[in-house]
C-alpha cells in the first residue's frame, strides 16, 4: 500500500482516472510601442472642415470674377482705341468736314455782321431824343389851368404845348381882346406848373430853359429864333 501523501503511480494503478490536460494559453502579444517626440494637434476628420471648403470655393469665384472684369476692361479699351484711330485715319472724311465747317463759319460771320448793323440802327433810333412838341393830355391840361388860375384876368390860354424831350416843360400863349398877346415857358414842380420865362418873342431862348426844350419849341411863333 502506498504511503500517505504519495501519489500512486499511474502505471501501477490502472483503475485511477487521469484528469484531462488543459490546452496551453495563447501567446501574449506585446502592446504597440509608444511614439517618441511631441504629439501635434489632432487633424480634421478625413472629410475636411466644411467652413474651410466653403471659403476656398468663394475665394476661387472671386478670383475668376476679377479676371473676367480685367478682360472686359481691356476689350473695351481696345474697341475705343480702334474707333478713335478709324475716325482719324480717313482723310477723305476729314477734308469734307473741314470744308463744311469753313463754309458754315463764313455764313455765320455774314449773318452776325448783318445783325450787328441792324442792332446799331435800332439803338440809335431808340436813344435819339425826339424833337418837337405835343398837346397836353387831360391830366397835364388840368394842372396847367389850376396853376395859371386867375393870374391874368381877361386873358385866356390859346396855345398849350408840351416838350417831347422833357414833358415837364410847357409853352403857353395868352390872348385877350384889345390886349397884347404874350407867351410863357413853364416848368412842372410836382403838380404845379411854375413860370420860368415870359415875353413876346424868343421866349424859349432864356438860358434857364434846356437846349433840348428850346429845340422842341423852335417851330412855335414867339418861342424860337434863338
Amino acid at each position: 500500500m502506498p504511503g500517505a501523501g504519495v501519489p500512486p503511480d499511474p502505471g501501477r494503478d490502472p483503475t485511477r482516472i487521469i484528469p484531462p490536460v488543459p490546452p496551453p494559453a495563447p501567446p501574449r502579444v506585446p502592446p504597440p510601442p509608444t511614439p517618441v517626440g511631441p504629439v501635434g494637434p489632432v487633424g480634421p476628420p478625413p472629410g475636411g472642415d466644411p467652413n474651410r471648403v466653403m471659403l476656398g470655393v468663394l475665394a476661387a469665384l472671386a478670383v475668376i470674377l476679377l479676371i473676367l472684369l480685367v478682360i472686359l476692361f481691356v476689350t473695351r479699351g481696345k474697341k475705343h482705341s480702334s474707333s478713335s484711330s478709324t475716325g482719324t485715319t480717313v482723310p477723305g472724311a476729314t477734308s469734307t468736314t473741314s470744308t463744311s465747317s469753313t463754309s458754315t463759319s463764313t455764313s455765320s460771320t455774314s449773318t452776325s455782321t448783318s445783325t450787328t448793323s441792324t442792332t446799331t440802327s435800332t439803338t440809335t433810333t431808340t436813344t435819339e431824343p425826339r424833337s418837337g412838341n405835343r398837346a397836353p393830355n387831360p391830366a397835364e391840361q388840368a394842372e396847367i389851368q389850376t396853376s395859371v388860375d386867375n393870374s391874368y384876368p381877361g386873358y385866356s390860354i390859346t396855345l398849350e404845348r408840351i416838350s417831347d424831350s422833357d414833358s415837364s416843360w410847357a409853352a403857353l400863349r395868352f390872348e385877350a381882346q384889345g390886349q397884347q398877346t404874350f407867351e410863357e415857358v413853364r416848368h412842372r414842380q410836382g403838380q404845379d406848373w411854375q413860370k420860368v420865362t415870359q415875353g413876346t418873342s424868343q421866349v424859349a431862348c432864356d438860358p434857364s430853359v434846356p437846349s433840348g426844350v428850346q429845340q422842341d419849341f423852335s417851330d412855335l411863333d414867339g418861342f424860337g429864333g434863338c
